[in-house]
């Protein structure tokens, strides 16, 4: 991601660098121990024991199936737990997505697939989050939000 970020703020000469320096702290990728079900999905979500499962589960996923279909699927279920990790899961996942965006290759479908096993494994949603039930649009909604004095 950093490597990537560093090309699109046309930085790219310090990528060696910043690799050169990054590569030593890199793990390897966790392996599955049990793979995860449809049926699964919810009571394995946010459980960092199975991380490996979640990489095995979404490297499938975007293998076996297109990877627009497989995010437009992910991404929803994903979003309330999207802050776990300080955010880093949903960064990645658009970082992937813009390099798809840009050309799709074997490589960067992997990685939209390895940002959703992380984003999966790391699930976290806000204490008291809110489970909206009203009728109201989303503009009105926000406008019936009190505003703060200047």
């Amino acid at each position: 991601m950093a490597s990537e970020a560093l090309v699109q703020l046309v930085l790219g000469e310090h990528v060696h660098r910043w690799l050169d320096g990054d590569t030593g702290r890199l793990e390897e990728r966790p392996t599955g121990s049990d793979r995860i079900t449809p049926a699964e999905l919810a009571n394995a979500l946010g459980d960092p024991r199975r991380l490996g499962d979640w990489l095995d589960y979404f490297e499938i996923q975007v293998a076996d199936h297109n990877w627009r279909l497989v995010l437009a699927e992910g991404w929803p279920r994903l979003l309330p737990g999207s802050l776990a990790s300080a955010t880093h899961s949903l960064i990645r996942m658009g970082h992937a997505v813009r390099a798809l965006n840009a050309a799709q290759t074997p490589t960067r479908v992997a990685e939209l697939g390895q940002a959703l096993g992380y984003w999966a494994a790391r699930y976290q949603p806000l204490a008291g989050a809110a489970h909206p039930t009203g009728r109201l649009t989303a503009t009105q909604a926000l406008d019936a939000v009190p505003r703060v004095p200047g």
